[in-house]
C-alpha cells in the first residue's frame, strides 16, 4: 500500500447531493430505442455511391486458440444488438449454436431482415438467409436448448397487418422445423406471433418493442417467455408474454400480463418509485426447474405513507429491487418486501459490508494493483485554503448503475453483476465523520477513475430477509470510464460531450452466463473496453477490444480478464471521418455454456460504409456480425493442485457458504513450518488453525464455525516466505 499519491491526471468528483445524474444516465438507454422506432423503417432510401469500398473483415488475433471466431454474415447496422437485454446466440449443451441478427441486403434495402446462423462446434456456421416476409425486425434474438427446435424471435414493424399499433412494434417467432442440423436445408416457418390478444388491426397491448426471450424446458416440454417495453406515450408498463403449451416448435401463447410498472402505486395510494424513470427495465431467468427472479435498478420512494414498513429504512440509495417466482413466471411474488409490493431490496447495509470486506480482502492480499486503497488519496491541484493537499479517504459502499446483468443458478441462487464506481469522503471540517452511525461516511463523493468497475454479487437465497451476499470484484474499468470519447475519433451515440463517464458506463455493459452442465459452478464475464489509448499523455481512445474471464466457483473468484480480439485498425482515416479500426461492440455471451468453452456474440463497424446519415455512433455503419469460441483452462479453487505459488496450495473451503463446518484443503512441496489462520473482515485475527512443522503432502483441516458470527472471513497459509489467502463465508 501507498499513501500519498499524486495522480497526474486531473480527477473530477461529483458530490452525491441528488439523483440527477442517474436519471439522466437511465435517459440514455432512450436514445437508441427512439432512434430504432425511427430510422430505416422502409421510407429512407440512402446511397453513398459506388466508389465507397466495403472494406475487409477485421482477422481476429485467436490467442493460442483461446479465442477461435468465425465471420458469420454483415448486418446494415450495428442497432439490432447494441442493447444489453437482447439474446443474440443461444446455446444447447451438447447440441450447438443458434445465432439471429438482421442482416445485410445492400446499401439501399432496409436493414430489417433477420438472417440465423448454425452450428454444432462454434467454429464452423451456416447461414440462413430472411427469416421474416416484411423485412422490417428490430431486436432479434434466439432461443434453444438441448432438445428443442431453433427459435428466432424478433419485433416486426408491420402495423397495417399486424395492428402493431403508433409505433409499430409487434412480437413475432420462428422455428427450424428440421432442428439443429447446420448441414442440412434448414426450413423454418411462417412466422408466429407472441402476442394471442389481437383482433383485426388492433393488438393489445400494441407499440411493443425491445423484448428479452428465453427458452425453458418445463416439465418433459418447453417454454417460451418474454418480457416487452410498451413505448405508447406515458406508458411504462412491461408486459410478459408466456406460452401455455408446445409443439414441434409451435407455441400457444397466454395473453400478455402486466410484470412491472413505473408508475406502480402501493395499496396506501402510495408510488413504489420515486419518479416515473427512475427505475430500469426489467431483467429475468428462470433456471430448469422453474425457480427464478426478475432484477430492476433504481430509486425507490423511500416516503411511505403506511409507516409501516421497515424496508423503507434499510436503503436511501440507488439499489438492486427484485421479485421471485417457483413456477415458471405464472406468478411471482405479490406481498412482503418493499412497501409489501413483493419487491425485495438490497439494503445500504449490504453494499457497506461488502465493499468493506473486499476492501479488507485486497489488503490482505497486499495486491500491489491496488495500490491505491491505502490510508490517504490525494488529487492533483485539490488544496485546501492553507495550501495543503485535501485529503480522501475510500469509504464503504458503492455507487451501482443501471447497465446490470443477472442470473438464476440451477440451485436458485441470484448472480448480478453490475458497474460500479468507487465512494470516498473528504478529509474537511469533519466530511469523513459518520455521525448518524451508519458505517458510511456522512459527506461521500464519487470518483469513477479510481479502479472503478465491474462487481459481481451473488446471494444463495434473496429472499430470505438476511444479508447472506457475497461480491467479488470482476474488472477495472476505471481507464475506460476515465476516456474521453467525445474528443476521440470513436465517440458513441451515447458521448454528446457532458458527463462523458455516464455514456461509458451505459455503452460498455457486462455480460454472464452460466454453465448447463450438472452440478457445475462455472461462469463466464464479457465486456467490451478501452485497450489503446491516442498516447502516454491525453485520454482519447483509439481502440475497443473484448476482455473475458472465467469463474470455477460460482463467482467467488475470477480469472484475470483478459483481451481475447486484440484487434488494432490501419490507423488511416476513412472518407467518413473515422479511423479504420477494429473495434469489437455489441457484445452478448450464449445463453449458456459449458465448463470448458462459451460462445460470444459481437459486431465490429465498417467506418468505410456509412448506412445512417446522421452519423452518431458505431451503430451508424455497416457492421461485420462475429460468433467467437471462448476457451479458458482457469483452474477450479476446489481443486487441490490448484498452485497459488511454487511451495504450497490452498484450496477453497468446501462447502462454502457453509454452517458450521467446513473442509480446507491445502498442499506443500517441501517440508517446514505451516501457519494456518482465520480473520475477520476487518483483518483481526480470529483462530489458529493449523501451526506445526508438516512434511511435505496434502492435507485437510476441519474449521467449526459454531462460536463464530455469520459474515465473511479470510484463511491465510503461510510457509516460509510464500503466503495464500482466501475468502470464505459462514452463514447461520
Amino acid at each position: 500500500m501507498k499513501n500519498g499519491i499524486k495522480f497526474l491526471l486531473s480527477i473530477f468528483i461529483i458530490l452525491m447531493m441528488n439523483t440527477f445524474a442517474f436519471s439522466q444516465m437511465l435517459n440514455k438507454a432512450k436514445i437508441i430505442e427512439q432512434k430504432v422506432k425511427n430510422i430505416d423503417n422502409g421510407s429512407i432510401q440512402f446511397n453513398q455511391g459506388s466508389d465507397v469500398r466495403h472494406g475487409i473483415a477485421p482477422q481476429v488475433n485467436n490467442r493460442d486458440s483461446d479465442f477461435v471466431t468465425s465471420q458469420i454474415d454483415m448486418s446494415k447496422n450495428g442497432y439490432g444488438a447494441y442493447y444489453k437485454y437482447t439474446n443474440p446466440l443461444a446455446y444447447g449443451l451438447d447440441e450447438g449454436y443458434l445465432a439471429v441478427y438482421r442482416q445485410w441486403l445492400g446499401i439501399d434495402e432496409s436493414s430489417g431482415n433477420i438472417g440465423a446462423a448454425q452450428s454444432e462446434d462454434g467454429e464452423e456456421w451456416e447461414t440462413e438467409q430472411s427469416l421474416n416476409p416484411h423485412q422490417v425486425a428490430r431486436y432479434p434474438s434466439a432461443a434453444f436448448t438441448a432438445g428443442s427446435k431453433p427459435i428466432a424471435i424478433w419485433n416486426e414493424i408491420a402495423p397495417e397487418l399486424t395492428g402493431g399499433g403508433a409505433s409499430a412494434g409487434f412480437p413475432q417467432y420462428t422455428w427450424d422445423s428440421q432442428g439443429l442440423n447446420p448441414w442440412a436445408s434448414s426450413w423454418f416457418a411462417t412466422p408466429q406471433s407472441m402476442n394471442p390478444d389481437c383482433a383485426g388491426n388492433v393488438c393489445t397491448p400494441n407499440d411493443i418493442w425491445r423484448g428479452n426471450v428465453m427458452l425453458t424446458p418445463r416439465n418433459g416440454s418447453y417454454q417460451l417467455t418474454g418480457t416487452y417495453v410498451s413505448f405508447t406515450d406515458g406508458d411504462n408498463r412491461e408486459f410478459m408474454m408466456k406460452s401455455s403449451s408446445y409443439a414441434n416448435g409451435y407455441f400457444n401463447m397466454s395473453s400478455p400480463y402486466v410484470i412491472a410498472d413505473g408508475d406502480e402505486m402501493t395499496s396506501a395510494g402510495d408510488s413504489l418509485w420515486f419518479t416515473s424513470g427512475h427505475i430500469t427495465s426489467l431483467d429475468y431467468h428462470i433456471n430448469d426447474d422453474g425457480l427464478g427472479y426478475m432484477v430492476q435498478v433504481g430509486w425507490g420512494n423511500f416516503t411511505d405513507i403506511a409507516g409501516n414498513d421497515d424496508f423503507v429504512d434499510d436503503v436511501t440509495n440507488q439499489s438492486f429491487y427484485y421479485k421471485k417466482t417457483e413456477n415458471w413466471g405464472d406468478t411471482w411474488t405479490y406481498s412482503g418486501g418493499f412497501k409489501n409490493s413483493g419487491y425485495h431490496v438490497m439494503a445500504d447495509a449490504v453494499a457497506r459490508r461488502l465493499t468493506d470486506s473486499l476492501y479488507t480482502g485486497w489488503e490482505l492480499e497486499d495486491n500491489e494493483y491496488y495500490y491505491h486503497y491505502g490510508d490517504t488519496l490525494t488529487f492533483e491541484d485539490d488544496t485546501l485554503a492553507d495550501g495543503s493537499d485535501a485529503l480522501y479517504f475510500l469509504t464503504p459502499g458503492w455507487t451501482l448503475f443501471y447497465t446490470s446483468e443477472m442470473r438464476t443458478d440451477a440451485n436458485g441462487g441470484l448472480h448480478l453483476i453490475f458497474p460500479f464506481i468507487q465512494n470516498i469522503c473528504k478529509e474537511d471540517g469533519g466530511g469523513c465523520a459518520d455521525a448518524d452511525g451508519d458505517g458510511e461516511a456522512d459527506s461521500t463523493f464519487i470518483t469513477w477513475s479510481l479502479s472503478s468497475g465491474i462487481m459481481h454479487a451473488y446471494s444463495p437465497d434473496p429472499m430470505a430477509d438476511v444479508d447472506n451476499w457475497t461480491a467479488s470484484f470482476v474488472m477495472d474499468m476505471s481507464e475506460s470510464y476515465s476516456a474521453d470519447f467525445s474528443s476521440s475519433d470513436i465517440k458513441t451515440i451515447f458521448h454528446d460531450g457532458e458527463d462523458d463517464y455516464l455514456g461509458t458506463i451505459q455503452y460498455l455493459y457486462p455480460n454472464i452466463t452460466l454453465s448447463a452442465e450438472e452440478g457445475s459452478e462455472t461462469m463466464y464475464f464479457a465486456i467490451s473496453a478501452v485497450s489503446e489509448f491516442k498516447d502516454d499523455m491525453t485520454d482519447l481512445p483509439t481502440d475497443l477490444d473484448l476482455f473475458m474471464a472465467k469463474s470455477t466457483d460460482n463467482g467467488l473468484t475470477w480469472s484475470d480478464p483478459e483481451n481475447v480480439t486484440n484487434t488494432r485498425g490501419s490507423g488511416t482515416m476513412t472518407t467518413n471521418g473515422y479511423p479504420e479500426s477494429a473495434l469489437e461492440v455489441g457484445v452478448h455471451l450464449a445463453t449458456a455454456a459449458n465448463d470448458e468453452s462459451v460462445g460470444v456474440f459481437y459486431q465490429s463497424p465498417d467506418f468505410n460504409v456509412l448506412t445512417v446519415p446522421d452519423n452518431d455512433g458505431y451503430e451508424d455503419y455497416k457492421q461485420w456480425v462475429y460468433v467467437g469460441l471462448y476457451t479458458n483452462d482457469y483452474l477450479d479453487v476446489n481443486d487441490e493442485n490448484n498452485i497459488v505459488s511454487e511451495k504450497i496450495s490452498l484450496g477453497q473451503n468446501y462447502p462454502n457458504p457453509f454452517n458450521p463446518l467446513t473442509q480446507i484443503k491445502y498442499e506443500i512441496d517441501t517440508p517446514g513450518l505451516v501457519q494456518l489462520d482465520l480473520y475477520d473482515i476487518r483483518g483481526n485475527h480470529v483462530k489458529s488453525l493449523v501451526n506445526e512443522n508438516k512434511p511435505a503432502g496434502a492435507f485437510q483441516v476441519t474449521l467449526n464455525g459454531a462460536e463464530l458470527s455469520s459474515g465473511v472471513y479470510f484463511y491465510t497459509l503461510v510457509k516460509d516466505s510464500h503466503t495464500a489467502t482466501k475468502k470464505l463465508v459462514l452463514l447461520k
